[in-house]
This record gives structure tokens, sequence and C-alpha cells, in this order.
């Protein structure tokens, strides 16, 4: 959902162009007003000027309906079916609108002014009172006693649509979703008082996460991710879910094995990849002093702990080190993770060091690279990983055990 701003009136199409902050503007024709455009466009005044009081839909009403952002606002005549945009909208003027359509090729994104919010189980749909059912769902009675419960707990002038999904749920798994789809309006309005055209407002999930707010049901056994890069995008699913279905075994529950140094604890794949390359070449770690470059919570993190739980002496590296490169030279072993290209140059090493790369990089000719310059570094050290071709493809093994061990668990076979 954007906040734009018309820039073009075409009225041979009946049309307009909308400045939505990307590199082709979005097309919206009067059709994709919607009905409830006059509402929207009251709404967005509204917003811009601060009206509305924005708290965390943590409360319900005494009625049960949970507590309403649109509570005061009075719903505006719904959009005539036949009109002309010229009448509607002008150039430079605020608009607020949803793409509904990416842009393909030389043609920019497809727009609506028809603005919704969906979730796991319903969508909200703003200034109306309407409850739908999806058509999927073909029992009555199931079809009804939906109806009943989301009319139960749906706020005034909201709307809300019954996705497929919802069917068998309770009303508190309803309500959940429900309060979460309040929030991101809510959240959405705060942000419309601070921001100027254009601007993003409100981004949908991402295609990962999307999947699993979808299909992910008690069922399921196990979720496989297979890069580092998905972990910020999943993370706050996997806090919902029993840590044993995360084979890279990223959230707290799984870390704390690792900070605990329990010789059984799994750790995120890239990390004990780097462990895994150690101990294959047969590289000593007990006494040895190791440095990592980088902290994140993905691989700096872990692979700092896993070191420690291999007798090594650590010292974790960051932005605010005051000499990095002094650092790095006295360490026996470096592991670059700061997804930085190249970062790591000569002067950061010295000879019989070991250097694992963990970065994985593009470089400004649109080459993959990692965090150290290979060529530069290669004929100083003892030894050092490539990219590609090194950490990469033995985390990729390392997730294939943890896949394997975890099926072995949950089958209970030998």
């Amino acid at each position: 959902i954007f906040f734009g701003k018309v820039q073009k009136i075409m009225q041979g199409l009946n049309a307009a162009f909308v400045d939505i902050g990307g590199d082709k503007e979005g097309f919206m024709h009067y059709l994709d007003l919607g009905p409830d455009y006059n509402s929207v466009d009251k709404y967005l005044r509204l917003a811009m000027n601060g009206a509305f009081a924005v708290s965390k839909n943590t409360a319900s009403d005494n009625d049960g309906k949970n507590s309403s952002p649109l509570e005061n606002f009075t719903i505006e005549p719904i959009l005539e079916k036949v009109g002309n945009i010229g009448d509607v909208l002008n150039v430079g003027q605020p608009v607020l609108v949803q793409v509904t359509k990416e842009p393909i090729s030389t043609k920019g994104p497809k727009v609506t002014g028809d603005i919704s919010i969906a979730g796991r189980y319903l969508v909200l749909t703003p200034f109306s009172d309407k409850i739908s059912v999806s058509q999927k769902i073909k029992q009555n009675a199931e079809r009804s006693r939906l109806r009943r419960l989301v009319r139960s707990i749906c706020p005034k002038n909201f709307g809300v649509i019954v996705r497929t999904v919802a069917e068998g749920r309770t009303v508190a798994e309803l309500d959940t979703d429900l309060r979460q789809l309040l929030d991101a309006w809510s959240r959405m309005t705060e942000k419309l008082k601070r921001v100027n055209a254009p601007c993003k407002v409100h981004a949908e999930l991402g295609t990962t996460s999307a999947l699993l707010r979808d299909v992910l049901t008690d069922d399921f056994e196990t979720i496989y991710v297979d890069t580092p890069d998905l972990y910020s995008e999943v993370r706050q699913f996997i806090k919902t879910i029993d840590p044993g279905k995360d084979v890279d075994f990223m959230n707290s529950r799984n870390l704390a094995g690792v900070i605990e140094g329990r010789k059984d604890a799994a750790a995120p794949c890239t990390a004990e990849a780097v462990i895994c390359m150690l101990r294959h070449y047969g590289i000593e770690t007990r006494g040895k002093k190791a440095v990592v470059i980088g902290r994140s919570l993905v691989i700096g993190k872990p692979v700092t702990l896993l070191l420690i739980t291999e007798n090594a002496t650590v010292t974790v590296c960051h932005t605010k080190t005051a000499d990095i490169k002094a650092e790095c030279r006295a360490a026996d072993i470096i592991v670059a993770c700061c997804g930085v290209a190249r970062m790591v140059t000569p002067d950061f090493v010295r000879e019989g060091q070991i250097v694992i790369d963990v970065g994985m990089n593009v470089d400004s000719e649109g080459k993959l690279c990692g965090d150290v310059d290979y060529d530069a570094v290669e004929p100083i050290v003892d030894s050092i990983s490539p990219v590609p071709g090194g950490v990469g493809s033995v985390t990729t093994s390392v997730l294939l055990k943890h896949v394997v061990d975890n099926c072995v668990k949950i089958c209970g076979a030998e």
C-alpha cells in the first residue's frame, strides 16, 4: 500500500498515473478507484493531519468486538460506477493506493484505491460492514458458523473476507489474526501523518513468510531453511512454532544449546559448516587465537560460540573495533562474515594463518565474491576457503544432515 501522488490525468483512457516512488508510475483506471474511494480519500486526509488516535489493539469492547481504529469515522457515499476520473482526481493530489499487479517490461504497476490487508485466516476490508466467506468452503453450517464468529469480533467500519484456510478454526484463532490486521492498519495510519508522498506505508509479507502463513499447520513437522538470508524474513514465524521444526536452528531455544556449549547442540548451518571445515582438514583450534569479523545473529555470534566450545580464544571484530587489522594479524584463524565485499586485504593477514571466508557478495562488476580479497590474500596465508565453492557448499551439506537427523528423530528410526 502506497501513499502516492497523482502525476497525470488521461481523459481519453479515463485513468490516472500515480507516482508511488518506483521507476514507473502506477496506472489506475476510474473503475480501479473502488466503490469506497470517497471514504479512503477522507481517511487519508484525516490521517495526514493526525486525526486518529493510534494504539495497539490489545483489548476488546464490552460486547466482545475488537476496538475499532475507525470508531468515530463516518463512511462516505459509494463512488458511482460510471464517471469521469477527472472529476475525482487532480494532478498533485495525494492518494492511497494498493498495487494489484507488478510492473512488467515497459509497463508500470497497476494500482487500485480499493484497500485491503490480508492475514492468514482473514482479509481486512475497511469502510465496510460486510462479512464474506470463501466460496471454497462448501458446508453451509460451517459458513454460517464462521460468519457468526467473525461478526462477533469484527469492529465498527471494518468488513472481513474469511479465507478458505479458516475452515474449522476457533474464534480465538480468528480473533488473533484480526487483531494483527487491525494493528497493521493502525501502524499504517500512524505512518501517514509523518511521511511525504510517495512512500510505501504497508507491505505484504515476503514470499517465504506468506507461504508459512498460508500453509503451516500442526501437521507439519519441519521447516527447511537453505540460506541465512531467509532468517530475518521468517524469524517472527519461527518464534511461534515448535523449535524442533527449525532445521537451520536459528531460534532462541536452539541457540541456547550453543550458548551452553552442549556437544549435542545443533547450530545454524553456516556456523556449523565453518567448524566442519576446520575438523575435516585437521586444523587445531584448542588454544588457538581466532578472530571473527562480524557479529550477526545468523553467523557471527553462533560461530563465535562454536569456536569457544572448540577451546579457541575468540575475538569478535566489528565496525567499532579500534584496530581491526592488528587484531586480525594477531590471529591464527580468521573467520570473515561481515558482508562487505573484499574487505579483508593483505594488510589484515600474515603467513601461517587459516582464513575462512563466509561472505557472499556481488561486486561492482556483477561477479560473486567473498569478504576476503582472495587473489591478494591467498599467496600470503597458509590456507583460505574460496567463494564460491567454499563454506556455501558445506552449508548445504550440513543442512541436509540436519534434515536427515530431524527426520530420524521424528520417525523414531535407527
